[in-house]
């Protein structure tokens, strides 16, 4: 038994389940109501099983997740230490963009935003490409949820003020047409 305990990958599924929910239990990767990332999907954790951990996935769906594959596997736990997170929307613009104008219109819809908790709110151009700028908005919230629900209603306030207020700064394709000479 103690040599099966050693060796994890030759061992049957229910004891290798039963070894990684005792692992689980002493290093505590994940707790109830964590918000957590596994393979792609976001929940929140409803259930640990000495075998087993259910996440409540956000479009209500459960995700039945094997103890073994949860100590195994790389996940992301949103709220390990707290759940206040930063969060970001990237929006790509013309190189002539009003940058000093589109920083005041995404900041004014980041600090008015009822989901802004009041710890981070910055603009920043991080890169830019022969074709447009890319400018990150940072932004901070309590949870999970209140950063996807602020980071959707910032894009949204920002993309509305792009094309009513500042329609010079939308990215565009340019072409470069020569004349040709007579023959």
């Amino acid at each position: 038994l103690l040599d099966q305990l050693r060796d994890r990958d030759h061992q049957p599924p229910l004891l290798k389940n039963i070894v990684g929910g005792f692992q689980l239990a002493f290093t505590e990767p994940v707790r109830i109501d964590d918000v957590v990332v596994y393979q792609g999907e976001w929940g929140r954790v409803e259930r640990i099983g000495l075998t087993y951990v259910v996440l409540r996935i956000w479009d209500q769906r459960r995700l039945v997740i094997p103890v073994s594959k949860l100590v195994e596997e790389p996940i992301e736990n949103w709220t390990r230490q707290t759940s206040q997170l930063l969060g970001t929307v990237f929006v790509h613009v013309d190189h002539t963009a009003d940058i000093a104008a589109l920083r005041e219109v995404a900041l004014e819809a980041v600090r008015s935003h009822r989901l802004w908790d009041g710890r981070a709110a910055a603009v920043q151009v991080t890169d830019m490409t022969p074709h447009a700028l890319e400018v990150r908005v940072l932004m901070s919230a309590r949870g999970g949820s209140e950063m996807f629900d602020l980071r959707c209603d910032v894009r949204e306030a920002v993309v509305r003020a792009l094309a009513e207020g500042l329609p010079g700064s939308l990215n565009r394709a340019r072409v470069l047409v020569e004349e040709k000479e007579p023959r």
